[in-house]
Parts: structure tokens; C-alpha cells; sequence
């Protein structure tokens, strides 16, 4: 482009190998600068430790490498290229004239103003032109609406681990929770992809970034359980880990069932992790008014194409948050009281605190808090309660 609109009309005596270098080197600058900035930017990334590192590290070892590639064929590709596709104008011809009929540039020229000249000339063309544009653009995003076209965040990655997350019914015995991940591991270890597996009952399985942000850690109870499987690696088998788990899921759900067990297949995702890939929160008034719709969308949910291991919780969020609210500041009430002797002073300190309620109940709370805190306070300090007081 600068060659063309730039060198060649200033200097239209030099030749092309000639005229190329300094065309290059009026851009290099910039474009240099430019790809050190973002190598410069993602780098850091590589350095991170910890449980997120695998996920950060392949961003800047796989693009500051393309980034550095990229640069160098800007500097040798691109040149060489255009030595050898553009010809030179004939000497002592007009150079628009020349250009417009020599070479490939003026090949493409020539089949631009032919192609593009009319809808330059007619406004009716104009809106023509238009038309077709935002036909083709319906065309395509109707493809993701007739199902032609399945859109997805991620593409499914090869990896060769995965996880059975196992919850039986509440109140099972340990014993009877640790036949299920049992059962199982005896199925996946007859599976020729398979290389190793860990089961664990009762108990959390060994962390990992997945787990992480899903919370597996708090998997303590006597009817939880979760098998840690490892696969051959990706080189030595054919099948994509996805499709071997779609392939193992009916009969390992079919065991699960003879278990009374829900049973999910975790696969590591190809990007961050999420709480779950699909998920619904209901919000009621009380128990019935969460449960009863909740059980609906579930059914949904069930009733879907594609969408397995459906779980559903009912959790008063707002009630334990607030029980957990007073009993903390029930008990600065009494460390305040205690430390200061006085029954005014934890009035003062926690009127500040914000409380998500309306500023006549927050006071009304807070009195009513101080007073809860004045007896145990006084009683761990000896101090007397007295009418002034």
C-alpha cells in the first residue's frame, strides 16, 4: 500500500526492490512497538502459580510466539511477496494508468471498479446493496435458530481427567455410601481408556481448581462421595474425553440408580470454571412458595434435550444470613460492654454499622442487641448493673 500510494509516484524512476526497504522501514517502527506492547502485556501471565496457573499460562506462551512470528513475516514474507506479485509501471507511462493495468494491483483494481462502480453511481443500488447485506446477515444468525448452527462459549477440550460426584440420600451410613464410588470404579476399571482412578467417601477428594470454585472441599458429610478418574493420554486413544464420557454415562447412571444415587460427571472445562454450566435460582416468600416452583423447573430442565445430572436445592439464604448477622453483633455487644462497663457505649459503636433494613428497624435492632449484650457483659467483668447505668 505505501509502495503504491506513496514511494512509486514520488520516486517513479526507482525500481521496486529498491523502493520496498524503505516502505518497510516507514511502518517497522510502529508495527515493532506495537507487537512488543502486547507481548509485553500477556507475559506476566506465564509467572502466575497456584491452582489458576494452568489456566493462564498457555494465553502468553501460545500468542507471544505468534505475535514474534507474525512481526517476522511482516519483515520478509510480505516484501518478498510483493517483489515477486507487483510489477513495475512501464517506463515513461502515467503511473495511475500504468498501475491500473500491470501487475496483480492492477488486476484487483480493475475488477473493483467494475464490480463496485455501479452501487457507487445509483442510490437505488445503494439501498440494494444494503438489502442484501442485512439478508445475508439474517441468513446467518438464523442458521443458530433453526438448530443448523449449535453455538457454544468453549469448545469441549481433550483433556484426560474427570470426576463422578456421588450424593446418595441424607442419613446414609458411610458403609452404604462407599458401595456406590465402589460399583463404579469396578465398571470404569474394565474400560480399556482407562489408566487410573481414586475414590473417596465421607470425605473430600483432593482439591483442584474445578473443586475450587465449586466447593468440593465441603464435601464432608456420610453420603457424599466422588471418584478422581485419569484417563490413557489423548495420544493413545481416539476418542475426544467428551465423547468417551457421553459413551460411559447411561450405564454409570444406571449404577447409580441401583444405588438410589445422583450421580454427575464432571469434565475439566476448557476455560474458568463455573458453580455449574446450567443453573436456575428461585426466590419466594417461604418454603412452599420456592419448593413448588422450583420442583417445576426442574422438571423443565428434565424434559430438555442434553441436559443431564438435574439437582436442585432449597435454601433460605436471607434467613441464616441474618441469624449470623445478629449472633455477630450480639457478640460484640458483650465484648463492648465488657471492655467499657457501660450499656450506652455499644449504642454509640453500632449505629454506624450498616444493616440492609430500614433505619427504624436498624435502631430498633440495635437497641435491642445492646441489651441482649448488657447482662453477659457486665456478668464477664464483675461490673454491677445500676439504675443510672
Amino acid at each position: 500500500h505505501r509502495h503504491r500510494h506513496r514511494h512509486q509516484p514520488l520516486q517513479p524512476g526507482k525500481a521496486l526492490r529498491d523502493i520496498i526497504p524503505a516502505a518497510v522501514d516507514e511502518g517497522g517502527g510502529p508495527t515493532i512497538l506495537a507487537t512488543l506492547t502486547v507481548i509485553a502485556a500477556q507475559l506476566p501471565m506465564a509467572f502466575v502459580s497456584g491452582l489458576i496457573g494452568p489456566c493462564m499460562s498457555p494465553v502468553p506462551i501460545s500468542s507471544s510466539p505468534g505475535m514474534a512470528i507474525s512481526l517476522a513475516i511482516a519483515f520478509t514474507v510480505t516484501p518478498w511477496l510483493v517483489l515477486r506479485l507487483m510489477k513495475p509501471p512501464a517506463v515513461g507511462a502515467d503511473h495511475a494508468e500504468a498501475g491500473a493495468k500491470t501487475g496483480l494491483s492492477g488486476k484487483l483494481q480493475t475488477l473493483f471498479q467494475r464490480r463496485l462502480t455501479p452501487f457507487l453511481s445509483s442510490a437505488k443500488k445503494h439501498w440494494l446493496l444494503l438489502a442484501g447485506f442485512l439478508a445475508t446477515l439474517l441468513l446467518s444468525v438464523g442458521l443458530a435458530a433453526v438448530q443448523w448452527l449449535v453455538l457454544k462459549r468453549l469448545p469441549f477440550d481433550n483433556k484426560s481427567k474427570f470426576q463422578l460426584i456421588v450424593d446418595l440420600p441424607t442419613g446414609l451410613p458411610l458403609e452404604d455410601t462407599a458401595a456406590a464410588p465402589h460399583d463404579l470404579a469396578g465398571f470404569l476399571a474394565r474400560q480399556p481408556e482407562m489408566r487410573d482412578l481414586q475414590g473417596d467417601a465421607g470425605t473430600a477428594s483432593p482439591i483442584t481448581f474445578n473443586g475450587l470454585v465449586r466447593q468440593y472441599d465441603l464435601r464432608s458429610e456420610a453420603e457424599r462421595g466422588d471418584l478422581q478418574v485419569n484417563r490413557v493420554d489423548k495420544q493413545h486413544r481416539h476418542e475426544q474425553s467428551h465423547a468417551i464420557a457421553q459413551r460411559l454415562r447411561p450405564e454409570l447412571e444406571k449404577i447409580a440408580l441401583r444405588h438410589g444415587a445422583r450421580l454427575k460427571l464432571v469434565e475439566v472445562p476448557p476455560g474458568p470454571p463455573v458453580m455449574s454450566p446450567l443453573g436456575a435460582e428461585v426466590y419466594g416468600p417461604d418454603d412452599a412458595g420456592r419448593h413448588q416452583p422450583a420442583a417445576r423447573v426442574a422438571k423443565v430442565f428434565a424434559a430438555t434435550p442434553d441436559i443431564t445430572a438435574i439437582a436442585t436445592s432449597l435454601h433460605d439464604g436471607l434467613r441464616d444470613m441474618a441469624a449470623v448477622y445478629a449472633v455477630g453483633l450480639v457478640l460484640i455487644c458483650v465484648l463492648v460492654v465488657a471492655q467499657f462497663r457501660s450499656d450506652l457505649t455499644p449504642l454509640v459503636i453500632l449505629a454506624p454499622i450498616p444493616i440492609p433494613i430500614p433505619l427504624t428497624l436498624t435502631l430498633t435492632l440495635t437497641l435491642t442487641l445492646t441489651l441482649i449484650g448488657v447482662m453477659p457483659g457486665h456478668a464477664l467483668r464483675g461490673a454491677q448493673i445500676t439504675p443510672s447505668r
